[in-house]
This record gives structure tokens, C-alpha cells and sequence, in this order.
């Protein structure tokens, strides 16, 4: 997750549900807390390991009823909640351009995640279409999308990216 200093591999909630299917698709849901501890800290690499000793929660939980798995999980999501900023995801969505060599559906695929972190609630799926077509690298097609909104309303994700593709 956090091999070394800087921004991690994948935010924070998505490698957490990543970790969390992977303990079920390996029945090691039912571990005792210290075992899927001991594999949380197996996966968080050398630089995620100096986060959660920064925590100083290194021995057993502090109240024997406390799961020591659950303990790290949630120290974790609050050190990592706190480092996101919406400004600053919104920020990294609207200057998002397609890259060279990159396929459509990539392109679509790292919008789509840019705005998860962006809090646009219903609003997501049209800010999604608006920064797809804006862009995306072929003008032609992004000429021809921006011609059939007709000032009104950007066309649906599925037609932009339906003409991308062509």
C-alpha cells in the first residue's frame, strides 16, 4: 500500500476494500484479530509500518474486549481520512487530460476514480461526462460532442464515450 514515502499506491478506501475481499476470498475473515493484524502489517509495506508506528498501538490492543485487528483498521481510516482534501481532489479531477497512448476506457476509468474523492454527490455521472469530454485528446470528436450539446446540456457519458470509440 505505502511502500515508501509520499502518496500511496491507491487511496485509501479502495486498497482497504481490496485487503478486506482479499481476507475473504482466502477464509481469513475468521483469523483471530492478532493474525489479520499481522497480515494487514504484512501488506501495508515499510512506509505504511511507520505510520502505524507512529500510532503507538504496536502491542495488543489496550482493552482486552478491543479486536486489535479492528483498532488498526480504524486508526488507519481516520490518519488517511484526514489527509484527503476535497479542494485538492477536485483540483487533481478538472485538470485531468487523457495521456498520450491511453485508451478511452482508461481514460474514462481515471476520471471515474479522480471524482469518487471528489464529494459531487448526484451531480458525479454529468461532471464525469463535462471532464471526459474536455478532455479527451481526439479535438475532432470533442468538437463533434460539444456541437450536439447545443449550449444546453453536455451529451450523456454513454454517447461521448460511445463516439470516442468510433
Amino acid at each position: 500500500f505505502l511502500p515508501t514515502p509520499g502518496e500511496p499506491v491507491a487511496p485509501w478506501q479502495t486498497w482497504k476494500r481490496g485487503f478486506l475481499n482479499y481476507l475473504e476470498a482466502t477464509d481469513s475473515e475468521d483469523f483471530p484479530p492478532k493474525r489479520k493484524r499481522a497480515i494487514l502489517l504484512s501488506f501495508l509495506g515499510d512506509e505504511g509500518n511507520r505510520v502505524v508506528d507512529a500510532f503507538n498501538l504496536a502491542g495488543p490492543a489496550v482493552n482486552a474486549d478491543q479486536d486489535e485487528f479492528q483498532v488498526l483498521l480504524s486508526a488507519l481510516d481516520t490518519h488517511f481520512a484526514s489527509a484527503q482534501n476535497v479542494v485538492v481532489e477536485r483540483r487533481k479531477f478538472v485538470t485531468r487530460v487523457q495521456g498520450p497512448g491511453e485508451t478511452v476506457l482508461e481514460y474514462l476509468g481515471a476520471l471515474r476514480r479522480l471524482a469518487s474523492f471528489c464529494d459531487y454527490g448526484e451531480s458525479l455521472e454529468s461532471r464525469v461526462a463535462e471532464m471526459f469530454i474536455s478532455g479527451i485528446r481526439n479535438t475532432e470528436v470533442q468538437d463533434r460532442l460539444i456541437r450536439e450539446s447545443g449550449g444546453a446540456n453536455a451529451p450523456s457519458l454513454e454517447r461521448a464515450v460511445q463516439l470516442a470509440q468510433q
